[in-house]
């Protein structure tokens, strides 16, 4: 995750597109390598959505991250909520996974 903050930092523009659940299959929850990288990297996450019954894309508002991870999880999951998967049994949670407690 650093080494791609970096590459973010050392570009006047790019962009990068990341898959938060990781897999074509279901998952509990999705990984959060793309918050971190863009929290490490100081840029806005741009959510990007794949209406399937609507047949239409786009983009949603760019949110810079709080560093509260569970609170910004909360709005991007506000945002999906209603957006409709092509595959709707193999979607995961908007959810990070638990932190093991040691």
């Amino acid at each position: 995750m650093a080494q791609t903050a970096r590459l973010i930092q050392a570009h006047e523009q790019i962009i990068i597109g990341i898959t938060p659940e990781g897999t074509r299959s279901k998952t509990g929850y999705w990984k959060t390598g793309f918050y971190y990288i863009a929290h490490e990297a100081r840029v806005p996450i741009v959510v990007a959505y794949l209406d399937y019954v609507r047949k239409v894309g786009g983009f949603g508002p760019a949110m810079e991250t709080t560093g509260d991870i569970e609170a910004d999880m909360k709005v991007i999951s506000e945002f999906y909520s209603g957006i409709p998967a092509k595959y709707p049994h193999k979607v995961g949670e908007v959810a990070i996974r638990p932190r093991a407690v040691t």
